[in-house]
């Protein structure tokens, strides 16, 4: 079966040590662009480790980390979130 899942759909990831130091990475990266610092706030994450995310967000913020190989930023299992069925 297949189902339709549109970039702005949210899926649960459970970010790695190294998807948390490149979250913070990036943090640090714009306040130095900035006159007046923004404070950091992790992802916010359930009791379990999952932080919610939209699908484009996601590729934009850890894309360049992911190739064969590679120490993922994010657990390789994905959960994704539907409100209905989009056949």
């Amino acid at each position: 079966m297949l189902i339709n899942f549109n970039l702005n759909d949210y899926v649960f990831i459970k970010l790695t040590k190294i998807g948390k130091e490149e979250h913070k990475r990036q943090h640090d990266e714009l306040n130095k662009s900035l006159k007046k610092p923004l404070s950091y706030n992790p992802p916010k994450e359930d009791i379990d480790g999952w932080s919610k995310w939209q699908l484009h967000t996601l590729f934009s913020r850890f894309g360049h980390m992911i190739y064969l190989g590679c120490d993922p930023p994010f657990e390789t299992t994905i959960k994704l979130e539907f409100n209905e069925v989009k056949l």
